[in-house]
């Protein structure tokens, strides 16, 4: 069995090991297998055979394979490994060893066999959206997940190994809003102020013309390495009735494109948080042609780049009424947060 001992919010851990055996005798001796400086985050075990997810000279992360027989980090080898994508969890179960990944918010899915020398293959999704967690048993073959959209609520999917398909589970009843067909979403890059490319997620009605009238919601988060990825709020329909845009700008300081995009807005370089999201805003304007009145809100610990936003965004883009008032038709909203 393994254990893992972390410390408050950081998301590496300790991992280690100790036989069943020795457990049920009240004697269990635990030998470390990873320390934090080894920047573990995930771990899935299979008999003997212990996977880890780690971003240590891989920004992206990768997952290596352990011999619990004779396990040693530093020389197990790396059966999947760091790419363009960011690898965000991993689970085993009896045929084979199942990874999330995430670019730029969008996940896939890829299933790994336990022999030795396999290489991943990738899974095809019902629909592009975000793979929230994966289930599995090591007892049983395949994986269960939930995944949703930007444009609709989804629900509870599994991969049937014998079958080789992901079906639906229908544990999830779909309601009347749950999803709506006049709905699309648009992934974009946009060029921020030192030139690196930002994803941008944009929703709103299929066919809707963009004249320059059009209420826009710019949201973000740029903080702990966490990431904005796609989700569905049915009271958001009304916005969408109403003619209104939603966009996420996928800052720095979040955690879409791995450790390097976390670093990129953190501490010293905590101001391309906020560039970030001006570059956004400003595309808005000029691509989708969304009205150019800005009000923005912060909320803890969004109220950090309120000031910044007031002061160092173009004059179109800054709040014009501080009262906290609700957003007018004419209005650009942009919570950002730390």
């Amino acid at each position: 069995m393994i254990g893992v001992v972390g410390n408050g919010n950081q998301r590496e851990f300790n991992v280690y090991v100790a036989r069943i055996a020795a457990l049920a005798d009240g004697v269990p001796t635990w030998q470390r297998v990873a320390s934090l400086d080894d920047e573990v985050t995930d771990a899935a075990l299979i008999g003997n055979t212990l996977y880890l997810l780690t971003h240590k000279n891989a920004p992206h992360f990768k997952v290596v394979r352990v011999d619990l027989a004779k396990p040693d980090l530093a020389s197990a080898p790396v059966v999947v490994p760091a790419s363009d994508a960011v690898i965000t969890g991993i689970a085993a179960a009896s045929d084979a060893l199942y990874i999330r990944r995430m670019s730029g918010g969008i996940s896939d899915l890829l299933r790994l066999d336990h022999a030795a020398g396999a290489k991943p293959a990738t899974i095809k999704l019902p629909f592009d959206g975000d793979i929230d967690a994966l289930a599995a048993d090591p007892r049983v073959p395949g994986v269960v997940f939930d995944t949703g959209a930007w444009t609709r609520f989804g629900g509870y999917y599994a991969y049937d190994a014998k079958a080789a398909k992901v079906v639906d589970t229908k544990l999830q009843p779909q309601g009347p809003y749950d999803n709506p067909s006049d709905l699309v979403s648009l992934e974009v890059k946009v060029k921020s102020h030192d030139g690196t490319l930002v994803p941008l997620s944009i929703v709103h009605k299929k066919g809707m013309k963009l004249d320059g009238t059009n209420p826009t919601i710019l949201y973000g988060y740029g903080a702990y390495g966490i990431s904005q990825t796609p989700f569905f709020r049915p009271q958001y329909l009304a916005w969408f009735e109403k003619g209104g845009v939603f966009a996420v700008a996928h800052v720095r300081g979040g955690g879409e494109n791995g450790e390097e995009w976390y670093k990129g807005g953190y501490q010293q370089t905590k101001p391309n948080t906020w560039r970030d999201a001006i570059a956004c805003a400003e595309w808005l304007i000029a691509a989708l042609h969304v009205t150019r009145q800005a009000r923005h809100r912060g909320w803890q610990p969004g109220r950090n780049l309120r000031r910044p936003l007031d002061h160092r965004a173009p004059r179109p883009l800054r709040r014009r009424d501080r009262s906290g008032s609700g957003v007018g038709r004419h209005s650009l909203v942009v919570r950002i947060e730390r």
